[in-house]
């Protein structure tokens, strides 16, 4: 009852739902907390949490801060990894930049470069990195790069210097495709959905043929339409198997002139018509 009464009147305190669906009313998911941090999970709202070969990732930030809950995000289950070379399940690898030394991978020149870099490091630097996240769901990193590989990261304590877009692979436990994006012969690369160099939100990156991530540039500058409830969706690519639609900014449009003219069009009264006639 407390926590109710700081929230009448022109109170600073909100109710909030962990699960940003305002039609819910789970006392598990209700909490009262300050409007401004009630606006902070803002940029939570549309995200997943991604679940991957039993590795979870949790976008959202505000757990980390004193007094703050985690918001409540759907699940996301990515496809799981294809078995190793020796055909077992691969193995998590030790939640340390240095593994011990007698563990230490032999490093390859081209796709297991990047074997040292353990899903736990990775996703500290993804937390680092991490920048602002605009209204179409991008994490825009706080580094800048080159335009067509995106941020670099550049530690001491690498020997390697990864993109942040590799980073996200392997964060989400997506080493496979990334070894087959970074091999010398391949025809893969990694691509981000929405056309932001930037971006670093894994929902954004995926791998795909060279020649496929080509045809996305017939998108850029495009935008979905959402008008009286329909979308018209420009991207073509959703509608070509294993290709995934282009993220794309939405526009609300107004409804077209033909329609505002049908819809408040006035039936003349007939009475008029009877005047005329006299």
């Amino acid at each position: 009852m407390y926590e109710l009464e700081t929230t009448l009147g022109q109170s600073n305190y909100d109710i909030s739902h962990l699960c940003h669906n305002r039609k819910c009313f789970n006392p598990e998911h209700l909490i009262v907390e300050s409007s401004s941090n009630n606006q902070r999970r803002k940029i939570c709202n549309g995200q997943k949490m991604l679940v991957h070969s039993g590795f979870s990732y949790h976008p959202c930030p505000h757990g980390r801060v004193e007094k703050l809950r985690k918001c409540i995000l759907p699940l996301h289950h990515l496809e799981a990894n294809a078995p190793n070379a020796n055909g077992g399940e691969q193995k998590s690898a030790p939640a340390s930049i240095y593994p011990d030394p007698d563990d230490t991978p032999r490093l390859d020149v081209t796709a297991g470069k990047y074997d040292i870099i353990t899903p736990t490091t990775a996703q500290e630097l993804l937390e680092r990195y991490r920048g602002d996240t605009t209204e179409l769901g991008c994490w825009v990193s706080k580094l800048k790069g080159d335009k067509r590989k995106g941020p670099t990261v550049v530690l001491k304590e690498l020997p390697v210097r990864p993109t942040l877009k590799q980073i996200v692979l392997i964060a989400t436990n997506r080493r496979d495709e990334l070894k087959k994006a970074l091999d010398r012969s391949s025809f893969y690369t990694i691509v981000a959905l929405c056309h932001n160099d930037r971006c670093i939100n894994p929902e954004h990156i995926i791998v795909e043929s060279k020649s496929n991530n080509f045809k996305r540039k017939a998108c850029i500058g495009k935008t979905a339409v959402v008008r009286e409830g329909d979308t018209d969706h420009p991207c073509p690519h959703g509608r070509v198997e294993k290709m995934r639609t282009c993220v794309l900014p939405v526009e609300y449009a107004m409804a077209t002139a033909k329609a505002r003219d049908k819809s408040t069009a006035q039936t003349p009264d007939p009475g008029l018509d009877d005047e005329d006639a006299t």
